[in-house]
């Protein structure tokens, strides 16, 4: 795999400059597979003292989405995508490009299968066109710059105590 031995040669060469403690932050769920992979032959081929992968996504406090129901979390192209992007970008979201949801002919199944899928409890290859038409998952029209704000501020607490973490515990 490409991605995984990109991954292999940035942590190689990181490693010959003296780091030892790797903490991959991924954006997208696609990737989640192969860097879980990249991370498992990297520990036991170039033995780190602490390599893991997470995204971002599944770093933050999940109480954030109850305080901001009405955002529109969802998944892609969505009120948490492009909340976050108006908290740290906001010059670059183009609201009148903003849309919601438009189900592909396969989402229905997808309402059994992604809560199944994001606890890793299956995975189902579905092409993005088959779930929705537009690329969306939830509305992000319903963004918020408060619910961003609240976002990134989560994700620096949360993923600077992995750092720390990992500091602290893997020498």
């Amino acid at each position: 795999m490409i991605a995984n031995t990109i991954v292999r040669d940035v942590v190689q060469s990181l490693m010959h400059h003296g780091l030892r403690r790797f903490l991959l932050i991924n954006g997208h769920g696609g990737n989640c597979p192969a860097l879980n992979i990249a991370c498992a032959e990297i520990k036991r081929d170039l033995g780190p003292a602490f390599i893991a992968a997470s995204t971002y996504y599944a770093s933050y406090d999940p109480a954030i989405d109850e305080a901001f129901q009405d955002c529109g979390a969802g998944g892609h192209a969505c009120g948490m995508e492009v909340s976050m992007a108006r908290s740290l970008c906001p010059e670059l979201v183009r609201h009148d490009a903003l849309k919601a949801m438009e189900p592909g002919p396969r989402y229905g199944e997808g309402e059994v299968v992604i809560p199944l899928s994001m606890k890793k409890a299956l995975e189902i290859p579905f092409s993005f066109h088959e779930l929705t038409k537009n690329g969306c998952f939830g509305d992000a029209r319903k963004a918020n710059k408060d619910y961003g704000d609240a976002m990134v501020k989560s994700l620096i607490e949360r993923i600077s105590a992995l750092i720390d973490l990992a500091i602290d515990n893997y020498s």
